[in-house]
């Protein structure tokens, strides 16, 4: 199994246990689930009836400890501005031949993101450094399943 973890805070953000759909070249989105607080179901959905006597959660914040964090809209430009900084000079530096793809097709995510800002929540990694990597969680369109957008560029893979 693959752990990804971001770049500059060592955060677990998302493991390949759960399937990741890779949009643009740039962007990983991914399912979550509601479960009850406690079970590990390692992102395999369960068919059981949910209690409401017991406290649900979505697995993703649950399994990586994510914590849910508010920015306003240009708290989220600044965010956005300031980190793509960081990851183009990552890049620049590990991968100059993914840049080109990287800055157009991660201004597109970023745009439609501010666009729609309204229908995302947004979540730290368990040191809740707002300079690193965010998750953006926004519910499908049955108003009920949590995916979750993660800045591939911002995470790397370990093995474990």
């Amino acid at each position: 199994m693959k752990l990804y973890r971001d770049l500059f805070t060592n955060d677990d953000m998302i493991s390949d246990g759960y399937k990741l759909e890779l949009i643009d070249e740039v962007v990983f989105k991914v399912k979550g689930t509601y479960r009850a607080k406690g079970e590990s179901d390692y992102g395999i959905e369960s068919t059981e009836q949910l209690d409401e006597n017991v406290e649900q959660v979505i697995d993703i914040v649950d399994t990586f400890e994510l914590q849910e964090f508010s920015f306003s809209k240009k708290q989220f430009g600044m965010w956005a501005k300031g980190y793509m900084k960081k990851l183009k000079t990552h890049i620049e530096e590990n991968n100059p031949e993914h840049l080109k793809t990287f800055m157009k097709n991660i201004s597109k995510f970023i745009k439609g993101v501010a666009s729609e800002f309204d229908e995302y929540a947004f979540y730290l990694g368990k040191s809740m450094d707002s300079e690193s990597a965010v998750a953006l969680m926004r519910y499908g369109s049955d108003g009920l399943t949590p995916y979750f957008y993660y800045i591939k560029d911002g995470l790397y893979g370990k093995k474990v």
